[in-house]
């Protein structure tokens, strides 16, 4: 097997879906894989051990609100779901701030792919759902932030490879909405059983 820095993947470059092709067993030494029917594994696969940090990492990339994942738990192997907690927005208030940014990410100016709603203030450090804590971004922009604070994702490297086709008025709104941030009422979100 060999070992992938996960660092410099983007799930969002490797398509939508996922494919599980079969399955790894190991015991007493040895390591088998067990393809699922009708599957090749092909001679350009690469395979990725990965750690708990790096799942975490994936599962935070994908778009679905609850994963199955296999996983070995005091020597045995559990069925453990893992669900995000899903962050509900009014429908009134992410089309406003679509229409305020004109239906263009505001990190790299597309308006020809799908569009999501990025929290300046992180919604998990307290971040509101309100207009003024919003701005139109696309999934892939808003995945390569994550959680990085927003004053620096505006001086990241990335952000800075990806603006360069933006009007400089497009950027210095950027740059402005740091100046912005403290006036943004924090929310302490409870989570939901």
């Amino acid at each position: 097997m060999s070992v992938v820095d996960l660092s410099y993947i983007n799930l969002m470059d490797l398509g939508t879906s996922i494919k599980i092709s079969g399955i790894l067993l190991e015991g007493d030494g040895d390591t088998f894989m067990a393809l699922l029917p009708d599957h090749d594994i092909q001679d350009n696969l690469t395979t990725m051990t990965l750690s708990h940090e790096d799942w975490k990492s994936i599962i935070r990339q994908l778009d679905f609100k609850e994963t199955e994942v296999l996983a070995e738990v005091d020597g045995d192997i559990k069925k453990i779901i893992i669900r995000k907690c899903t962050r509900q927005i009014k429908n009134t208030v992410v089309w406003n701030v679509y229409r305020r940014d004109m239906y263009t990410c505001r990190y790299c100016g597309r308006n020809d792919v799908p569009l999501t709603v990025d929290h300046l203030v992180l919604w998990e450090k307290g971040g509101p759902n309100i207009e003024e804590n919003l701005v139109t971004s696309c999934k892939r922009c808003n995945n390569k932030r994550g959680n990085m604070p927003y004053a620096e994702w505006i001086t990241s490297p990335y952000y800075k490879e990806i603006s360069m086709y933006l009007h400089n008025a497009s950027k210095a709104a950027n740059i402005y909405l740091i100046t912005e941030i403290d006036k943004i009422p924090k929310r302490f979100h409870k989570r939901k059983r």
